[in-house]
């Protein structure tokens, strides 16, 4: 009996640490028994699971393990919900729970900063890589954060997919700060000439506009005056070109740069929780 107690005076730590482990271990093969129930799992998954392991290691004096665990359970968590988005997304997702006390920040209700990433995916049909970095976002998975901004990053094998040139079959190029494209245009006594326009985008709202910059006739014209004909090129109105088809509903585009090896585009996203529609659902045009 005497060696009975020692054994439990000095091992007190190593329970704690056992239980916390074990109840982590319980809610993970609970979840993964149970069929695919995004928004019913998710909220089971994250209040269940983690305030479990809040509760374990509170009381079993393991703090920094709990926040440990927390944070990995969470980062888990959104990790899955993020990949729920079906047969409209492919690839690996990254989470992180940013800042030091995750386990605080979840007894507050919410997280302060969250990022979730992806460098080779596909998003209906569309290669590129994305981050998406979120404040204020509620431990309830069917409530929107507070803010979030996403920046999708495409290069020229997936720039046609994701914005459509503002020519009939044409096909948009990356260039220095600027997008390249071919026009048809009619010159002097009804010749069709091709033209390759180099553009300025800019964006507001869902809409990217392309302002004609620079301009060079590349079928042959003899000794024609083709001044005339860049000048009218570029004397033209930015054209519009509607991005709604391929932005979150609600999302409104922040900002557009572009290198010869990719265009970045920066979106501000309101009213969206993290979960698989964030990366699913598209609004119109």
């Amino acid at each position: 009996m005497g060696e009975c107690r020692v054994s439990d005076r000095d091992q007190p730590e190593v329970s704690a640490n056992q239980e916390l482990f074990e109840r982590l271990n319980a809610a993970r093969l609970e979840h993964e028994a149970e069929p695919p129930k995004p928004k019913r799992t998710g909220r089971r998954w994250i209040v269940g699971g983690v305030l479990s392991v809040v509760l374990a290691g509170v009381l079993g004096g393991g703090v920094l393990i709990a926040n440990n665990l927390v944070r990995g359970v969470t980062e888990d968590t959104v990790k899955q919900l993020a990949e729920s988005a079906g047969a409209t997304f492919q690839g690996p997702v990254g989470v992180k729970i940013k800042g030091d006390w995750p386990l605080f920040q979840f007894l507050s209700g919410s997280f302060a900063d969250v990022e979730i990433s992806a460098q080779n995916a596909v998003i209906r049909g569309v290669p590129l890589s994305f981050d998406i970095r979120a404040q204020g976002v509620p431990i309830d998975p069917k409530r929107p954060a507070d803010a979030a901004q996403m920046s999708l990053v495409v290069d020229q094998d997936g720039l046609n997919d994701f914005i459509k040139a503002p020519t009939p079959g044409g096909a948009l190029t990356l260039g220095d700060g600027v997008f390249g494209y071919l026009e048809k245009i009619s010159g002097p006594f009804g010749i069709e000439l091709g033209a390759q326009i180099t553009a300025s985008p800019a964006v507001s709202g869902t809409t990217l506009t392309l302002k004609p910059v620079g301009a060079e006739i590349t079928s042959p014209v003899g000794n024609l005056n083709v001044d005339p004909i860049v000048k009218a090129i570029l004397g033209k109105d930015p054209i519009p070109v509607c991005l709604a088809d391929r932005l979150p509903p609600g999302a409104e585009l922040n900002a557009l740069t572009v290198t010869p090896q990719n265009a970045t585009i920066v979106i501000d996203v309101k009213d969206i929780a993290l979960t698989g529609d964030l990366l699913s659902s598209r609004g119109k045009c």
